[in-house]
């Protein structure tokens, strides 16, 4: 449950909820003694399961490497905390707001709203994003709509980077109440969003950057057709007609095979680019020769009736 506006959490004041989950909730929140607005991100948790401190010690340790991942398309985290009196861990981080004032995600935007160039631009937004973050050796673990926080110019950051990396075991399951946990015979326990996990980490593998390729092909993928990749017969046919060459680019993101599947990501998304740029302008020499053509047709035939005049005049003579 939401926490009211007003508590206090270490230096900071809670303004209004703008997100809120099972086991989780964001809020706006204002640093007193600085002014300045951020979004706070709290997880709460039975002690029984932290009884020696050591997921509390995690949190804040994982923290500290999250802390570093510094990139324009990566919401950053900068302040990490356990609060006592309330069994409650938190995370402060940027606050990302639409030009309207509040917090709105891909997974909000009516599909009426963005055209195929809005979503390539989100697509090299979290190309970028995670090309950055696993160099360092994070993994995402949740690529989805739902992570991708819309900025006022209409790009996206991702958020919860490696955030799912912080917490382990129990503590995991239940903090991720978005996420799908399953047990399978007895030993597995698979999280993640259903339809959007890779198929190795369905079958109960740890989960890599090439896991994170797969999460990010299958979004993609509804986010240009509406529908789920892995409930589709013929998923190329939905790709057919888009500007861009998503038919290739996705089929090395939804490789079955993790090893297939590109290391990074941004090489693709010029190679994409300057397809569709020389494409775009293979079309417009066909449609100027079109129009030279016609214009030489209408010529011929407009100056047809002055030719059989001149050559009758000739005959004449």
């Amino acid at each position: 449950m939401a926490l009211p506006v007003g508590t206090i959490l270490g230096n900071y004041r809670l303004l209004r909820t703008i997100g809120e989950g099972g086991m989780a909730a964001v809020y706006e929140v204002e640093h007193t003694g600085l002014g300045v607005h951020y979004a706070l991100k709290t997880f709460t948790f039975d002690p029984k399961d932290d009884e020696d401190g050591m997921l509390r010690t995690k949190f804040i340790e994982e923290g500290k490497l999250l802390a570093r991942l510094k990139h324009p398309n990566i919401v950053h985290v900068f302040d990490l905390a356990f609060d006592e009196e309330r069994k409650l861990l938190y995370f402060v981080m940027d606050l990302v707001l639409f030009a309207d004032g509040n917090p709105y995600t891909a997974d909000d935007v009516d599909r009426e709203d963005i055209d195929e160039d809005m979503v390539f631009e989100w697509f090299a937004d979290v190309c970028q994003a995670l090309d950055y973050g696993h160099a360092q050796g994070i993994v995402h673990r949740d690529v989805k709509a739902a992570n991708l926080l819309l900025t006022q110019d209409k790009h996206v950051v991702l958020a919860d980077f490696g955030i799912s990396h912080i917490v382990g075991g129990k503590l995991h399951a239940e903090l991720n109440p978005s996420k799908t946990s399953r047990i399978e015979d007895g030993t597995v326990t698979i999280l993640g969003t259903p339809h959007l996990i890779a198929p190795e980490v369905d079958a109960g593998a740890e989960a890599t950057a090439a896991a994170d390729a797969y999460s990010l092909g299958a979004m993609m993928f509804e986010i240009l057709t509406g529908k789920w990749f892995d409930q589709c017969e013929n998923p190329a046919e939905l790709l057919e007609g888009l500007a861009y060459d998503w038919t290739n680019a996705l089929a090395l993101f939804l490789d079955d095979d993790p090893a297939q599947r590109p290391e990074t990501y941004m090489e693709l998304v010029e190679q994409m680019r300057a397809d569709r740029e020389l494409r775009e302008e293979a079309a417009r020499r066909r449609k100027r020769l079109r129009r030279w053509t016609f214009i030489v047709i209408g010529a011929l035939i407009a100056l047809t009736p002055l030719a059989f005049a001149c050559f009758g005049l000739l005959a004449l003579h």
